[in-house]
This record gives structure tokens, C-alpha cells and sequence, in this order.
């Protein structure tokens, strides 16, 4: 379809706490050998920033669930950091180079946020995963390696 427009508003408060008790979790370095564990990026789509029908108590609750699974993220030492994302923008695509306003994607589709964590594989990074509140409200996590090797061998 045609995808569905959704307001130009910025992040919500809860979700700016949410960046800052992520942020206030990490500590300024992690005693991770180098090289040890493997990066994976957590890409969230849909989940309580397209859902403007959660009240006020409803999403406090949803988002005090996603504070508690980052801190078991981070006292595991997997956590490296993360966003959410404003729900505006702009696309830039093709050759011509047309920028038009908003991802606009269908609301199940729009990329929401984003994490970094550390896994020993795909495998163990999936499973960290699986513990994402975002499922609750039919949202998804896209799990992808950091590539290492990008010279094409």
C-alpha cells in the first residue's frame, strides 16, 4: 500500500528516558577481550511508537519492560548502546537523488530504534533477542552481524 503517515512528533519523554537510563547503564568501558565477542545490531520495527492507542499507564509499563531487559543486557556485559527513532525523516533514493518526507513505511515496517550488542554467535545473539518486550506489541527485531570483512573476501 501506500504506507501510513504517521505525525511529525518527536521522541515521546518515556522514550528519552529510556535513552538515558540505556546511556546511565553502559559503563564507559566493558572488559570484553577484543575480538572476543561478535557485534550484532538489534533493528526494532513497529512496537509502542506506532502504537497511539496505549495509554499513558500502558506504555509506561511496556517501556519499564524494555528498561529491565536492557539492564540484563548490561549487568550480562552484551549491552554496547542504542536508539530509539523519531518517527519523521526523509528518504533520499535513486540515481536523481529524490528526497521525500518521512520513512512512512506501513507502521509493522517502520524501523523504530536500533541496538548494539555482543554475542559469542548468530545463534546466542537471537536468543537475547527473544527476550524483547516489542513482541507484545506485534513489533519485530531484525538480528544482523556487524560485518568485519568488508573487502569482498
Amino acid at each position: 500500500g501506500a504506507g501510513m503517515r504517521f505525525s511529525s512528533r518527536p521522541v515521546p519523554p518515556i522514550g528519552a528516558s529510556i535513552v538515558m537510563t540505556m546511556t546511565a547503564l553502559v559503563p564507559s568501558h566493558m572488559d570484553i577481550e577484543e575480538g572476543s565477542m561478535a557485534k550484532f545490531m538489534f533493528v526494532f520495527r513497529g512496537g509502542a511508537y506506532v502504537r497511539p492507542d496505549l495509554s499513558p499507564d500502558q506504555a509506561q509499563a511496556h517501556f519499564q519492560k524494555w528498561m529491565d531487559w536492557v539492564k540484563a543486557m548490561t549487568e550480562a556485559e552484551s549491552f554496547v548502546g542504542g536508539d530509539p527513532l523519531s518517527t519523521e525523516g526523509q528518504v533520499i533514493r535513486g540515481s536523481g537523488k529524490a528526497v521525500s518526507d518521512g520513512p512512512y513505511a506501513e507502521a509493522k515496517d517502520l524501523v523504530t530504534g536500533y541496538i548494539m550488542v555482543e554475542a559469542d554467535d548468530l545463534a546466542k545473539a537471537s536468543e537475547l533477542a527473544k527476550d524483547c518486550p516489542i513482541y507484545e506489541l506485534d513489533g519485530s527485531v531484525e538480528v544482523r552481524p556487524v560485518a568485519t570483512d568488508i573487502s569482498g573476501s
